[in-house]
């Protein structure tokens, strides 16, 4: 949890400069550090046989602005992995045959006494020739041989992440120390891809959680599931929450909603992430998993990963355990407020944000009570009002 120092300071701060924070992008909770360059702006010509000199060993690239990820690799690199493939077996047959013929050697001492003497007179023949033989190779190794410009093999993929999600979230006690986290997801219209499957990271201790999903969907809860965040600090990591479509007529199609995820939980609410997708194709996979170098291979591993491959969203959901104190609920709640502001989801100029930061920055640590006064307006500020009072064991 990230405790800032001298919050009056920065709350001044941030909210003088709430204008610049709303144009920021939408997606600042996302990963950005994608293991893999972005392809050129230029591009790379497939028949000149050249990769930039700063992308020599770079196989595979990510063009988010398609929604794409390109592998370009020289294809002298499948003959060479082809031609050690065929060496192996060469090699590891020529081995055995010299082991073989080592002790076949190691049976009698003729052998040895003989072979020393052979040796001697060969290398006497050689005399000056073999010397000249050996300076003439030297030289020729010496020579810089020019380097031939090798075709690329240049192939485009979908990535699965262009889809425009928006969560509705609603925290019900349930009595027992529970709390029912329910969600309504609806994909944006300007969406490309439907939404077949999403994630949410929990804490390493769930809670005792128990998910459900709507008809045709499928809700597992992952225990040691560690999710790769940028923020690690701030969103509690350990398990996940994974929802995935089981029939094709049930995936959220752009300008669609569904209904009737939830989450079961002890843990009252905060902020942490979502993941959503679409689900990898049949058609992609087969494309994918063909040949390819093992090198390229790692780099396409590297950027497939769930967290890379997916759209990121800031949602509410279980996180802090009965102990938490008020102290760090209202910490959690301002980082997630000024976050949600900087994606354009809440005003920092509201009324609803000025009063309630203003108020949960008021609170200290020990603090066995917190009042909050302000009322929401929009839906954002509803579900986060309603769930920060659950949170706060505020009726």
């Amino acid at each position: 949890m990230n405790i800032r120092p001298n919050r009056p300071i920065i709350l001044s701060i941030l909210l003088f400069c709430g204008g610049f924070a709303l144009a920021q992008q939408r997606d600042i909770v996302g990963l950005t550090d994608f293991p893999v360059p972005s392809w050129p702006e230029g591009g790379i010509d497939p028949e000149l046989g050249v990769m930039p000199p700063e992308h020599s060993e770079d196989y595979v690239f990510v063009d988010l602005a398609n929604n794409e990820f390109v592998v370009a690799y020289p294809v002298s690199l499948e003959e060479e992995e082809e031609e050690e493939e065929e060496e192996a077996p060469q090699q590891a047959q020529q081995q055995q045959q010299g082991q073989q013929q080592a002790r076949g050697r190691g049976r009698g001492r003729g052998g040895q006494q003989a072979e020393p003497q052979g040796r001697g007179r060969g290398r006497g023949g050689r005399g000056r020739g073999g010397q000249q033989q050996a300076e003439a190779e030297e030289a020729e190794e010496e020579e810089p041989e020019e380097e031939v410009p090798v075709p690329l093999k240049v192939t485009r993929y979908e990535l699965l992440r262009n889809v425009e999600p928006d969560v509705q979230v609603s925290v019900t006690p349930v009595g027992g120390n529970r709390y029912l986290y329910s969600y309504t997801l609806a994909n944006a219209p300007a969406a490309e891809q439907s939404i077949d499957q999403w994630a949410m990271v929990l804490p390493e201790q769930s809670g005792g959680a128990t998910i459900q999903g709507p008809e045709g969907w499928l809700g597992i809860v992952q225990p040691n599931r560690s999710f790769k965040l940028k923020d690690p600090d701030w969103i509690e990591n350990g398990s996940g929450a994974l929802w995935s479509f089981q029939k094709p007529e049930n995936v959220v199609e752009p300008g669609d909603v569904a209904t009737g995820f939830s989450v079961e939980s002890q843990l009252r609410p905060g902020f942490t992430l979502g993941f959503f997708r679409q689900a990898e194709s049949v058609g992609a996979k087969v494309a994918t998993s063909g040949y390819v170098p093992d090198v390229v291979k790692k780099q396409m591993d590297e950027l497939l990963v769930f967290e890379y491959n997916s759209k990121t969203v800031l949602l509410i959901g279980p996180k802090f355990d009965q102990d938490a104190d008020a102290h760090t609920i209202a910490e959690d709640f301002i980082q997630g407020i000024f976050t949600l502001s900087r994606m354009g989801a809440l005003n920092l100029n509201s009324d609803f944000v000025r009063t309630t930061l203003a108020e949960l920055t008021g609170v200290e640590p020990g603090a066995s009570s917190v009042r909050l006064t302000a009322e929401a307006d929009t839906r954002i500020e509803t579900e986060v009002l309603s769930a920060l009072k659950a949170s706060l064991g505020i009726e």
